[in-house]
């Protein structure tokens, strides 16, 4: 092949030192977009250069010091697990970063982790590390690959990324360490169908077009006839990356042929459709799409007859078309790509495959055979064949103007699902703006008022789950609520009651065990015992604390008091009890007997809590005008005082009592009070010093905050609404919950740090931290276990080691073996009412047992081969 003719290069991704590369727009923009760590995408038609692209983007972001993968995923396969697909994935990445074997060691250890899970978690903790301060790209080309797979749901792993770069954005600093580039020829709800999956909402889309007349110059150097010969190229190909340098290398190979005519031998001739493969690519594109073939095709004939045809991002045919390669989009309008595609796919071609094209076809064909035999028997027939020929002429009339009423009604439902579908979305987009800016009330409005769409997608339930994630909305519930520290209750204020009565939850299923009422005063204050035995209550315009068995509901005593009591404390040795009243006193009584034994000096202002320290060596009183005093809990002695510095009304110690935590006011909040809503920062000071230790920065006025049991993490309830869980030693976000129209004016987490309870605007929502494959049960790790179920009480758990069957208490770590079988374990499930497990076998053999692990039967394949799972129907 001579020299000029290797230049050029049709098909299959250029090599890295091809001359004929040219750069278009979209190099740079790729180039800088990956550069700042931006999550982006080019999903595009075939053969319009993605692969050459990104691997030269690749190399210069190298060059850089930036470590890029290039992931394929025709390369992984398709009849496989979730477990090989995923270890695939990882595995490509390790080769291309030499380390293999530190990916495989981490696949390995971790295999009780869900395979998603795990993918991810390899990317930080090995990965990552073994880059040192290296950014990675990941770029994952033929994403629509996945569609392919049968065998287990591809959406969470585009829902994976998305919640892995997320997660960058929200926790780390400057640009984000890892980013992914997709490629491939899709679209987004292509490859997310599950509505119960998270959207794939975000990123920049890089467009990737034709090349112009200026990008495609270099061309002409190798070309016989030069400039003059590359522009008629251009006239037929448009600029088509794998047209154009198809046309290229045919002319360096029959220089003497006009292009004219290679365009006719290569592309139009009556077999071109058939053989060449981007003309088969953009035929089945268009023939073959899971859409209404005639609306796709009549659309098309629109824009052949240069029709102006908006660009529509809401109508999923222009997606189709445009994904074809035959049709893009110019100066927001559709238009046919270039004159070769104009010629091979005409009006006749889009005619002759209408869905009616054959039936129409057949018609014809009749007629002509009608109107020959009607001139060879025109004599013996001619009476006849005049009824008869005036009969199918009205029957064809009949048969055409039904035709034309089904194209109208077509038309018409077509008309109707764009406009249905462009309000969908103009509400779907507005969704996203309000809930950003905390409008949670006209986000389920909106909600409700897309629910009915038929082509309702996973977007909706993402937006409907995300307004959604409290365990329970304990409806007509408020402040005053605590966790009794048991775990087993949570008691609330009754704010439909005109009994001014309280509620005891049970902690773990939300419902009701029993209410306290009978004194007909209103509860401003609750706190439990540290022993969980009672609950204290007061309030009232007259004063009262009220004494309550936790397990009985019983009114135990009354300790009168003069002044109306607001908030109500232990010690943690649960000897003393602290009494806040409205004009910033605090009085320490004995409990149970109300003894008064010491009374604090009152602050200037009203006081809005004082708690003890878990600690028992504080009592910390903080008023509504900012001021916060820290006391010796035995002497009442201040050791040290702050004014103006906190924003009121919520403070809590951390677990080992060694830090205080509240909302801390602006420098100008109290000279001017307009600042309060420019507040939000949460300060953590030193119980020690009454320093500020650190500060934890957020984006809304904070009112409420609560520290979780093990001091893991500061939960803050915000004026929006928002509340925000913080990792209590770096500050950084470890969640975001939403579900209060208003201020969230109390938190408490749950005494086992699983649960977070919030109260706003009448009602009290209890909100699950984590998803029950994110909660590693006490004795449950590093154990081997290669199945686990929960049960319905929560607190037991089903296990499979290698070879025996157990039962664990979660609260204890207690366990005990129910089963013993020879052959390896592979699977474990539990039926809906919890009588029956099934265990699959690596012998092929799924054991049926009863609740007490005792086998009952056992079921044999005919063809025995290890089981990787088995389970029990519902019913």
């Amino acid at each position: 092949m001579p020299a000029t003719n290797r230049f050029y290069v049709a098909g299959g991704t250029l090599p890295l030192g091809s001359a004929s590369y040219l750069e278009r727009d979209a190099d740079v923009a790729l180039y800088e977009t990956l550069r700042c760590g931006e999550l982006c995408y080019l999903l595009n038609a075939r053969q319009m250069g993605k692969s050459s692209l990104i691997n030269r983007v690749a190399q210069r972001l190298r060059t850089d010091g930036v470590a890029v993968v290039l992931l394929d995923l025709t390369a992984i396969g398709q009849n496989l697990t979730a477990s090989q697909w995923y270890y695939g994935l990882l595995n490509l990445i390790a080769v291309q970063l030499g380390i293999e074997d530190a990916a495989d060691d981490f696949w390995d250890d971790n295999e009780n982790m869900g395979v998603l899970r795990r993918f991810f978690a390899a990317l930080k903790q090995t990965v990552l590390p073994a880059l040192g301060d290296k950014p990675l790209v990941i770029a994952v080309d033929e994403i629509d690959a996945v569609r392919s797979i049968t065998t287990f749901a591809t959406d969470e792993f585009f829902a994976g990324i998305r919640a892995f770069y997320l997660d960058q954005q929200m926790t780390g600093q400057g640009v984000p360490r890892v980013t992914f580039c997709l490629l491939g020829t899709a679209t987004p709800t292509d490859l997310i169908k599950d509505p119960r999956v998270t959207p794939f909402n975000i990123g920049k889309r890089i467009e990737l077009g034709d090349f112009t007349p200026a990008e495609a110059m270099p061309l002409a150097a190798h070309l016989p006839g030069g400039a003059k010969s590359l522009e008629g190229i251009l006239f037929w190909t448009g600029g088509h990356p794998y047209l154009t340098q198809s046309l290229c290398q045919a002319l360096t190979a029959a220089p003497q042929t006009p292009v004219d005519t290679l365009v006719a031998d290569r592309f139009l001739s009556a077999s071109a459709r058939d053989t060449d493969d981007n003309l088969k690519l953009a035929s089945n594109r268009l023939l073959l799409a899971d859409c209404d073939k005639f609306a796709l095709l009549s659309l098309y004939r629109r824009i052949w007859q240069n029709k102006r045809v908006p660009d529509d991002d809401t109508n999923p045919l222009c997606d189709v078309l445009k994904l074809s390669g035959a049709v893009k989009s110019q100066n927001g309008f559709l238009t046919v790509r270039n004159n070769i595609y104009r010629k091979v796919f005409d009006a006749v071609w889009a005619e002759a495959h209408l869905p009616d094209a054959e039936l129409r076809r057949q018609r014809g064909a009749f007629r002509r055979g009608l109107v020959l035999a009607s001139t060879v028997a025109a004599v013996v027939l001619t009476a006849m064949s005049s009824l008869y020929l005036l009969a199918e002429r009205n029957a064809l009339v009949a048969r055409r103007n039904a035709s034309r009423a089904e194209q109208s009604r077509n038309k018409a439902r077509t008309q109707t699902n764009v406009a249905e579908r462009a309000s969908y979305t103009a509400n779907i987009n507005l969704i996203g703006r309000e809930w950003d800016t905390g409008n949670i009330n006209h986000v389920l409005q909106l909600l409700e008022e897309t629910k009915n769409y038929r082509g309702r997608g996973f977007e909706w339930d993402y937006w409907n789950r995300q307004c959604h994630r409290e365990v329970e909305a304990l409806a007509g519930s408020g402040g005053p609520f605590v966790y009794s520290p048991d775990g087993r209750y949570l008691f609330t204020n009754d704010v439909r009651s005109t009994e001014a009565s309280g509620i005891l939850w049970n902690a773990r299923t939300l419902k009701r065990e029993r209410l306290l009422q009978g004194v007909g005063i209103v509860i401003y204050g609750a706190a439990f015992s540290p022993d969980s035995r009672s609950v204290v209550t007061c309030g009232g315009n007259k004063g009262g604390v009220f004494v309550w068995d936790a397990a009985t509901g019983k009114l135990l005593r009354t300790l009168a008091e003069k002044k109306p009591i607001y908030v109500v404390n232990f010690s943690p040795d649960g000897k003393h009890i602290a009494l806040t009243d409205g004009d910033g006193g605090v009085k320490i009584a004995a409990f149970p007997s109300g003894k008064t034994e010491k009374v604090l000096p009152l602050h200037s202002r009203a006081l809005a809590k004082a708690p003890f320290a878990p600690n028992g060596k504080y009592i910390a009183t903080i008023s509504a005008y900012g001021e916060v005093q820290l006391r010796d809990s035995r002497s009442g002695k201040v050791l040290w005082g702050q004014e103006r510095q906190m924003a009121g009304l919520d403070m809590t110690f951390s677990p080992d009592g060694k830090f205080l935590v509240a909302p801390l006011a602006s420098h100008d909040m109290f000279e001017n009070p307009v600042a309060t809503h420019r507040q939000a920062h949460t300060a953590v000071w030193d119980t020690e010093t009454g320093t500020i230790s650190r500060k934890i920065i957020g984006s809304d006025t904070v009112f409420s905050v609560a520290y979780s049991p093990d001091g893991k993490y500061i939960a803050t309830g915000a004026q929006s609404g928002l509340i925000t869980i913080y990792d209590a030693n770096t500050g950084s976000i470890s969640d975001v919950l939403r579900g209060h129209d208003s201020v969230v004016t109390g938190l408490a987490f749950s005494m086992d740090g699983r649960q977070i309870a919030s109260a706003g605007h009448g009602k009290v929502n209890v909100w699950s931290l984590g998803k029950k494959e994110d909660i590693v049960f006490p004795g449950l790790k590093n154990n081997s276990s290669t199945a686990t179920a929960l049960m319905r009480d929560g607190n037991t758990a089903l296990f499979a080691n290698k070879r025996s069957v157990g039962l664990q208490d979660l609260s204890s770590g207690k366990r005990k073996e129910i089963f013993r079988q020879e052959s390896q374990i592979r699977s474990l499930s539990l039926s809906s009412d919890e009588k029956q497990i099934v265990v699959g076998g690596f012998d092929g053999i799924a054991r049926i047992l009863d609740a007490d692990g005792a086998q009952t039967r056992q079921i044999v394949p005919k063809n025995i081969l290890p089981l990787s799972g088995a389970a029990l129907s519902p019913n």
